[in-house]
């Protein structure tokens, strides 16, 4: 009989002021993913700790302290006010637009004249593209500048590869002949997966390993999936274990989706 799932991280008996449930994502040979569960945007109360999780999780990666670092605002996450004043404060720090890609779904398209006569109030037309600007992260505390204004909000990818230029080549040869086999498309000068827990569950590793374009560590804040999905090239568990063990989340509690011999015995 398989032991249930279990909450740890804090002594017996104590109140954890804050809470966190990870679920596993049943991830292809190769990768470990999860998903924290959290709606967006993340409550005011709740932000210093989900940024405290977030930096926590950072620095416990191996792959984000050895590789290069991507990241990208999903823009059509971010309301037009929002977006006025991103470009007004952080200038310089910002970087080109590019196509945000949903692997698993089907190539952007531009509206049909049937969709329009349909798109009568109370109705609406579907997304035309996904939009995504890319943070630059060669500008010193470019990262550290958005994340403070945007983590949290439901816009925030980011990412950890070998090499930032070999990234962007598996992207563009992955993604852009789906794209712009519709002309309306081939301006972007860059594309990027945006990937889901319904992506990772349903295909192989070779086709994961096409999607992640060489990514070795994704996070992306997923409406899709009503919280933070993590992906990894290799197990997620380790990182969980050692945040639990050495205790460095103060007064929180995990309600894991592993059992006590999957998380700290496998």
């Amino acid at each position: 009989m398989t032991e249930a799932p279990f909450a740890v991280g804090i002594e017996p008996r104590k109140v954890a002021r804050v809470r966190w449930a990870v679920q596993p994502v049943k991830a292809p040979a190769g990768w470990g993913a999860v998903v924290i569960t959290q709606a967006f945007p993340v409550p005011p109360e709740r932000l210093p700790d989900y940024r405290l999780l977030m930096d926590t999780l950072l620095k416990l990666a191996p792959e984000a302290q050895s590789t290069g670092e991507e990241a990208f605002l999903q823009m059509d996450r971010i309301h037009f006010k929002e977006q006025a004043s991103l470009f007004r404060t952080l200038g310089s720090k910002t970087g080109d637009f590019g196509l945000g890609y949903y692997p698993d779904q089907p190539a952007p398209t531009t509206w049909s004249r049937a969709e329009f006569l349909k798109a009568m109030p109370p109705a609406k037309l579907r997304p035309l593209f996904h939009e995504v600007m890319k943070v630059e992260t060669i500008i010193q505390d470019a990262v550290l500048t958005l994340s403070h204004h945007f983590l949290g909000g439901g816009a925030w990818v980011h990412l950890f590869c070998k090499d930032r230029d070999v990234f962007y080549k598996r992207a563009t040869e992955q993604f852009k002949p789906l794209a712009t086999a519709n002309h309306a498309f081939q301006m972007f000068p860059y594309f990027a997966p945006l990937l889901t827990r319904h992506a990772i569950e349903t295909v192989d590793t070779a086709t994961l390993d096409a999607w992640s374009c060489e990514a070795q560590l994704y996070l992306r804040e997923s409406s899709e999936d009503n919280g933070l999905l993590i992906l990894r090239r290799g197990d997620c568990k380790p990182i969980f274990r050692q945040m639990i063990e050495e205790s460095l989340l103060p007064d929180t509690e995990f309600l894991t989706g592993w059992t006590k011999e999957e998380l700290f015995y496998a």
